[in-house]
């Protein structure tokens, strides 16, 4: 469905703004909504294969 690179693209956006928000906000993810959105979800799983 998703070429290799593309999976890799979203995964490192998503997990890099996973970081940031944890850096500008401890605690406040979920508050925030960045855990709970399909998207967070779906790139922290495609982020945790590649590693």
């Amino acid at each position: 469905m998703y070429s290799e690179v593309l999976k890799q693209n979203i995964a490192w956006n998503g997990s890099s703004y996973y970081l940031d928000s944890i850096v500008q906000e401890p605690g406040g993810l979920t508050q925030k909504g960045v855990v709970s959105s399909p998207f967070s979800r779906m790139a922290s799983r495609v982020f945790a294969k590649t590693m």
